[in-house]
């Protein structure tokens, strides 16, 4: 009788953008493959250490039964600022870093609150608590944001084996139902350019310009700060190929005409559209800050930014243009995510001009004589 084959291979499936020379160099994710009593065998060993996988390969061909994990008493602090180095490691945008340490150290002061200094003594009562009662009346999807970050950061504190599992695990988002993006009208659309045209220069050709590039290019304000004057051909128009600092993706659009008017308008100071340090401080935070503080008294309700690409997104969808093209302008990983934030989950209306659009008569005939 032929023995059953049990063997296994480790390799790394390496993620987009990987720039590691070596699997040693290389944090992506471990995977094994290979036969395990004669059958064929592809997982994740659900860890990026070579240590761990070699120890969870024996496991499972059964030379070893592996041992539970020893827990080290590591501080909430030191944890902290390992996940961030670890994120800054993987070329996580500095908005995702920003965002993450806001996140962290609001969750260091609640639990400290209660006398928890390490993260061994972290329980999934108080990620619950934090996230859907302390943080108060907040929006669905923010605290489904805050919650994603959380459980970034316990995973990573059990793959660093701090604790045997992660206390967020299991904890369910809020139910997010009939949200769809908010897209800016035409008439909205006039009345701010009208505001900006009412500023005075050089605030007035900055501004302008930045409202036209977003909205037609469906770009987001960092990556329209970072665009330097090379990354624009006046003549042909075409903007790109950038890198979007975001997602790491190349992106390159043909711009619209009045954009690019706007542009070409804006004094040449600098290697940059938006970055004009001579005359007054425009750093991002500064830009992102007024422009909002702009658009929202031009309107008379909170508005940021992040709407122009929503109305760029939008626009597009409701004249007929492909989703998956979308996607692709908008640099989503999936086509999913598109759907689930511009496509209405309300369909009635469209449906129903699309049925009453349906027709099946065919043409007559005539008769010849």
């Amino acid at each position: 009788m032929r023995t059953p084959i049990n063997r296994l291979k480790l390799y790394r499936r390496h993620i987009e953008g990987c720039k590691a020379k070596s699997d040693l160099d290389c944090s992506c994710p471990i995977w094994a493959y290979g036969h395990v009593r004669g059958k064929p065998f592809r997982k994740s060993l659900d860890t990026r250490d070579l240590t761990t996988a070699e120890r969870r390969i024996k496991t499972i061909l059964g030379e070893t039964e592996e041992a539970a994990p020893q827990v080290e008493q590591v501080t909430i602090e030191y944890a902290i600022q390992n996940f961030l180095s670890d994120r800054r490691g993987r070329d996580c945008a500095p908005n995702t870093i920003e965002h993450y340490t806001r996140d962290l150290k609001q969750f260091q002061k609640f639990v400290q609150a209660r006398g928890i200094s390490d993260v061994a003594s972290i329980q999934p009562a108080h990620v619950r608590d934090l996230v859907f009662q302390a943080y108060g009346p907040m929006k669905p999807r923010t605290k489904n944001s805050k919650l994603r970050n959380l459980k970034a950061w316990l995973s990573y504190c059990e793959q660093q084996l701090w604790i045997q599992k992660s206390p967020a695990f299991g904890i369910k988002p809020v139910k997010v139902s009939g949200y769809c993006r908010t897209a800016l009208t035409v008439e909205q659309v006039s009345t701010i350019l009208s505001h900006i045209d009412g500023l005075e220069e050089p605030q007035r050709g900055m501004f302008r310009a930045l409202f036209l590039l977003l909205i037609y290019s469906g770009l987001r304000i960092s990556d329209a700060w970072a665009l330097r004057r090379t990354d624009l051909d006046f003549e042909t128009g075409i903007l790109g190929p950038i890198e979007i600092i975001k997602t790491k993706q190349e992106f390159e659009i043909e711009l619209h005409p009045e954009a690019i008017q706007a542009l070409s308008k804006l004094p040449n100071t600098g290697p940059r559209f938006f970055d004009n340090r001579r005359s007054w401080d425009t750093s991002y935070h500064w830009i992102n800050d007024h422009f909002s503080r702009l658009m929202s008294k031009a309107l008379g309700q909170r508005v940021t930014p992040h709407w122009l690409r929503d109305t760029f997104a939008m626009r597009l969808i409701e004249n007929g243009v492909d989703i998956f093209l979308v996607s692709q302008l908008l640099g989503h990983s999936n086509v999913k995510v598109t759907q689930e934030r511009y496509v209405s989950r309300k369909p009635k209306e469209r449906l129903t001009q699309a049925i009453r659009q349906l027709s099946y008569d065919r043409p007559r005939l005539k008769r010849v004589s």
